[in-house]
């Protein structure tokens, strides 16, 4: 009953660790391990911890964060030295996802056996200010974070947590248009699409851009700007990049969240 209760509050959509420990049994590879985990809030790091290979008594530190509630990534090190990293991904009830050191990788599966989640915090983000309100003016942001393989291979088993999203900045000028400064980051080799224009209303809550950025340009570049009056931001992208002046695989695209009144100078 114990197993399955601690199961159900690892896959709730809360996530959260207790002040105690977790304990959570596995492998990396043919390797047995067993990982104890708490929460660090204070030393700035979101969880700590400490493992080692079944029948060893030696233990390895570990420092690392939730980047979201299924995504994971500790630092091992010994003796203050880094020896690898692990990035996993809950998935059924369990943690799966690869050790590497930059030179090897092994397959890691991990499964909690002990411990509590009542008060774990995720990492990442723009923490929501107090006092944020529903107005238009504000800056808006959205953050996906992901483990990017792109480039691995067993030769070169190169992992990190990526990072797609970004900022909206946006300035009310006048009853019919609004300022924005647009800056986001998207795919595994990280194109970055800004903008920075006035943008004309079109109805209640909705903005668009439909123009040419320059003279010699052969396709406007379109945008459409939505807010739904509760602090979502939804944008919408019609031209091709290049019509907008953003990279390759670059996309200003998505939903982004208000989480400040005031309305950032996104270059500085």
């Amino acid at each position: 009953m114990k197993k399955i209760l601690f199961l159900l509050l690892l896959t709730s959509p809360f996530f959260v660790f207790a002040q105690n420990e977790l304990k959570v049994n596995g492998s990396i590879g043919s390797y047995n391990i067993e990982i104890e985990l708490t929460p660090n809030k204070g030393a700035g790091k979101l969880i700590s911890g400490k493992y080692r290979y079944q029948g060893k008594t030696a233990y390895l530190d570990l420092e690392g964060k939730l980047y979201s509630k299924d995504l994971l990534y500790l630092k091992e090190s010994y003796n203050g030295e880094t020896t690898g990293h692990f990035y996993l991904e809950h998935e059924e009830g369990n943690w799966n996802g690869r050790w590497t050191n930059g030179k090897k990788a092994y397959e890691v599966t991990l499964m909690a056996v002990g411990g509590d989640l009542n008060d774990f915090e995720l990492f990442g983000g723009e923490k929501v200010e107090e006092g944020t309100n529903n107005e238009i003016a504000g800056t808006y942001s959205s953050d996906i974070y992901f483990i990017n393989d792109y480039f691995y291979t067993e030769e070169n088993p190169a992992i990190e947590i990526g990072y797609n999203g970004g900022t909206v900045s946006i300035s009310k000028l006048e009853s019919d248009s609004i300022w924005v400064e647009l800056n986001t980051t998207s795919g595994p080799t990280y194109h970055i699409a800004y903008f920075e224009q006035a943008v004309p209303k079109v109805a209640d809550n909705t903005y668009e851009y439909d123009d040419f950025l320059w003279e010699d340009n052969d396709e406007k570049c379109h945008l459409k700007f939505t807010f739904d009056g509760n602090g979502i931001l939804s944008v919408e992208q019609y031209s091709n990049n290049m019509a907008c002046d953003f990279g390759m695989r670059a996309y200003a695209g998505g939903e982004y969240k208000k989480y400040t009144n005031e309305s950032k100078d996104l270059e500085n």
